[in-house]
């Protein structure tokens, strides 16, 4: 892999990547490095991927290539734990927003109440903007991440007491 060297989907919902031979898109970076190129943008059917050299997103594009893939419903299936509450986890690997912008007032607080469709947070992966929805009813007790900080595929981001 081209150190530096992040995906960008255009077009392709990241099972669609998750479903590509990670041989094949070794081939595409390779192909980047053999003709010195900066960007590459591959269509083949409904696929679509753009490819961008880039040294600031090394460790997120390793980790989206690394991390298995992780279905919608995983997602939004809370687990109880030993803790008191459920935990909503991030279902991919990128950077956890609590809000839409900087300017922008936080999805949630500690304390405040939720349904299953209310969007807790952002997870920014390989440009996409991925809203993490509670998945279960209750009341938010702790957030356990800091705004813009970097998460993993799994990682778990609210605990939540059942209503």
């Amino acid at each position: 892999m081209i150190a530096g060297a992040v995906l960008f989907l255009r077009g392709a919902s990241e099972e669609d990547v998750a479903k590509k031979d990670k041989n094949e898109l070794e081939e595409f970076f390779s192909l980047m490095e053999e003709e010195n190129l900066h960007e590459l943008e591959i269509k083949q059917g409904s696929f679509q991927v753009k490819l961008v050299k880039d040294p600031r997103y090394h460790q997120m594009a390793m980790a989206l290539l690394n991390s298995p893939p992780v279905s919608k419903k995983s997602a939004k299936q809370p687990e109880k734990t030993e803790e008191k509450g459920l935990t909503v986890k991030s279902p991919l690997a990128g950077v956890f927003y609590r809000a839409r912008s900087p300017q922008s007032p936080p999805f949630v607080k500690e304390g405040d109440s939720v349904t299953p469709e209310k969007t807790l947070c952002i997870v920014e992966a390989m440009k996409v903007m991925n809203e993490i929805n509670a998945g279960c009813s209750g009341k938010i007790l702790k957030i356990l991440v800091e705004n813009g900080k970097p998460v993993e595929a799994n990682q778990t981001l609210f605990l939540v007491e059942s209503a």
